[in-house]
């Protein structure tokens, strides 16, 4: 439809209606007079809407029956830690303390210090967005060929500060030999703390392209008060505005400390029991095939329990705690992923903070830079999954790419797989997630004890790339 054809079907308009499709695009419907209808498809950027609601859980937890199997759950694993606690005490005194202080959180305060400096790193980006924005509008003027000039510089600027915010990352964690827990903690927040940053500027950034200097029209900046609240606010994707409740409540926010502290402690004691006990002889002893793979299927269970454990903790009490004391109204951080009966709908309602920010940052750049849904969408899946491979690497110390096989490469192909929503079909999906989770768990564990215990790699220089746990003779 060429734009005068457009213009005369506006002017005939008599209602005019707008959707929003699956993938975010709108489309205007139009009527005209003789009764005849058209659709006008327009790409436009989606939108991420901010409303007060609460997070599916705590609806969920309102029910009575609801709230009675997560008591006789809580006391299923309330009875773990102290039987765990009272048998390592009469085993080993000081083995109990170990369980309280994990080996893993060693050189806490080491991480505390650079996270500190991290987020100064992060406060000085907003500087040198209002350096740029006040000599873009202030000093060059309206038409001058420099603009371009500073716009390219600062873009370069910006793109190498990401690159040296990970390269400082691998260094502070090499350098500082930080153990797993510590470094994960440390590489989680400069993950966030730069994906907070590119959706400031890739939020703001097109306001100063279109502002005039020239023009009445006074440019209002963010403040770096508003900037300070979005870098702590449980969402990555950037508003001026953000819904707010009337007030804290305080007696919520103790709650949830305390379930974090005793959710923390449950993951220690399962871990202990159910995962290190299990492979912590892997690498003096020799395993079977079918040895091995009788422990993958026992890991089920316990794993999955694991990977709820840290889903209630991390994206439902952590974000309900800060949101809570932030007093930000929107506690939509998920959706009801264990209803999902294929991986798409689970991958849109597992973490809705990170597929948002995915979605409107990354895939809908990639739609209008080259023009392909299908490229877009593999490449936002590659580019997860190499952030998350990056996490463990430098998390673990070594490079085995299973994070990054189940993320891109079975994620991806089950991403176009789409199903009916039926009962059964949910069966299958958690038995999915249960072997998905076990395999990476023994993998991890496997190659994380076979370098404990001592197995000598099969080519010294390229340890780091090579997995003992594969390549030694331990299997029978």
């Amino acid at each position: 439809m060429n734009n005068q054809v457009f213009r005369d079907t506006q002017e005939q308009i008599v209602h005019n209606t707008i959707t929003i499709s699956q993938d975010c695009d709108v489309i205007k419907t139009v009527g005209d007079q003789n009764g005849k209808i058209l659709e006008i498809k327009i790409f436009e950027r989606p939108k991420k809407r901010f409303s007060a609601r609460d997070s599916p859980l705590t609806v969920l937890f309102e029910n009575i029956h609801i709230r009675t199997i997560i008591n006789l759950l809580k006391i299923f694993l309330f009875n773990l830690i102290i039987v765990t606690i009272v048998r390592e005490f009469f085993n080993n005194q000081q083995y109990a303390w170990y369980l309280l202080i994990p080996k893993g959180c060693d050189n806490f305060h080491i991480t505390i210090f650079f996270w500190v400096l991290y987020y100064c790193l992060t406060c000085c980006t907003y500087f040198f967005f209002k350096m740029w924005t006040n000599i873009r509008t202030e000093i060059i003027p309206r038409k001058s060929a420099f603009k371009r000039m500073l716009d390219i510089v600062a873009l370069l600027i910006i793109l190498g500060y990401y690159v040296f915010s990970f390269q400082l990352a691998e260094y502070i964690v090499k350098t500082y030999r930080l153990p797993p827990v510590s470094a994960l903690f440390l590489l989680l927040e400069q993950t966030r703390m730069l994906m907070k940053v590119h959706a400031f500027i890739r939020s703001n950034v097109p306001k100063i392209l279109k502002y005039d200097n020239e023009s009445d029209v006074k440019l209002e900046l963010p403040s770096f008060n508003h900037f300070i609240f979005f870098t702590f606010v449980p969402t990555l994707i950037y508003k001026d505005e953000y819904p707010r409740t009337q007030k804290i409540k305080w007696w919520r926010v103790v709650l949830q400390i305390v379930e974090i502290f005793l959710g923390i402690f449950c993951l220690i004691i399962l871990i202990h029991n159910f995962i290190h006990t299990k492979y912590n002889d892997f690498g003096l002893k020799k395993y079977s095939y079918v040895e091995l793979l009788l422990k993958i299927v026992e890991l089920c269970l316990p794993g999955t329990i694991v990977l709820v454990i840290a889903f209630y903790l991390i994206l439902h009490q952590v974000q309900n705690l800060f949101a809570e004391i932030l007093r930000f109204a929107d506690r939509m951080f998920y959706r009801e992923w264990w209803t999902a009966c294929d991986f798409t709908s689970f991958y849109k309602m597992w973490n809705v903070i990170i597929h948002d920010f995915l979605f409107i940052y990354v895939y809908r750049d990639c739609c209008e830079i080259f023009n392909s849904k299908i490229f877009s969408k593999y490449f936002t899946f590659f580019i997860s999954a190499l952030v998350h491979e990056w996490i463990m690497i430098n998390t673990l110390g070594f490079f085995f790419p299973i994070m990054f096989c189940c993320f891109f490469l079975a994620g991806t192909l089950l991403s176009f797989v789409k199903v009916s929503q039926n009962y059964r079909l949910n069966i299958l999906m958690w038995l999915s997630i249960a072997y998905g989770t076990s395999i990476l768990i023994s993998g991890y564990t496997l190659e994380v004890m076979a370098r404990s215990n001592g197995v000598q790699p099969l080519f010294e220089k390229f340890d780091f790339y090579i997995p003992r746990s594969l390549t030694c003779d331990c299997y029978i």
